[in-house]
């Protein structure tokens, strides 16, 4: 579905990732662990083109990806939910849903919006509601829903969980589990690493830019030198 080759991303002098390899398979969760500054967000983001200076290669459903415009990779399938979720304030959930709406018929969006409000029934209830006055925790199932709508081939997380209380890290954690079921590729990047791995397949452990570790989930997981010297657990 997925894979990033030599991936360098810098900002002007600073370097955030060098040389990063990785994969992700179709209908797999995959996880980007490490604490703040490992380069996970900056990562995401040279992914989808939105931000920082890429160097190496990129390919998405067996296409090279690399030097496509962040709309025009949208458009091919892939999603990405922000850290910091940055839903539009002011305007209603309902608008903030339709204007992830990107890819399919007219025809469809109502459908889409449906399917929204069944997987997060409290933005059923708060769809008339300015976004700005939702809770953390309902921000962040609309951005969600919102990277839901354009029926995305590959939904990337930039911390879903970051400031959320524990009871709603939970319920982040039961939906990825749900979309995970439901075959629909991800990737998670996340400081959470007992959440993210918990939920993902593989994981790649990320600390200052380059990749340290990776493997299966469980594995790196039990593993009391990993949790130790790059999880915090």
């Amino acid at each position: 579905m997925l894979a990033v080759q030599a991936a360098t991303v810098s900002y002007g002098k600073t370097v955030a990732t060098r040389g990063v390899e990785l994969h992700v398979n179709e209908g797999e969760v995959v996880a980007l662990v490490g604490a703040n500054g490992a380069g996970k967000s900056s990562l995401l983001k040279a992914v989808l083109g939105v931000g920082g200076s890429l160097q190496g290669r990129i390919t998405f459903g067996g296409q090279d990806v690399t030097e496509l415009s962040a709309e025009r990779k949208v458009a091919l399938g892939m999603a990405l939910v922000p850290e910091g979720r940055h839903v539009f304030p002011t305007l209603t959930v309902l608008e903030n849903l339709e204007l992830g709406f990107s890819r399919g018929t007219r025809h469809e969006k109502p459908r889409r919006i449906e399917q929204m409000y069944t997987l997060f029934p409290k933005l059923r209830e708060r769809r008339q509601q300015a976004a700005g006055t939702l809770s953390g925790g309902e921000q962040q199932m609309l951005a969600i829903g919102r990277a839901l709508m354009s029926a995305p081939r590959l939904l990337m997380l930039d911390e879903p969980t970051l400031g959320l209380a524990p009871m709603i890290v939970a319920d982040v954690s039961e939906l990825l589990s749900s979309l995970r079921a439901q075959g629909l590729s991800i990737l998670l990047a996340e400081q959470n690493a007992r959440m993210s791995l918990g939920v993902s397949n593989r994981a790649y452990v990320l600390a200052q830019g380059e990749v340290v570790q990776q493997g299966e989930s469980a594995v790196l997981a039990a593993s009391d030198h990993i949790r130790r010297a790059y999880l915090g657990l």
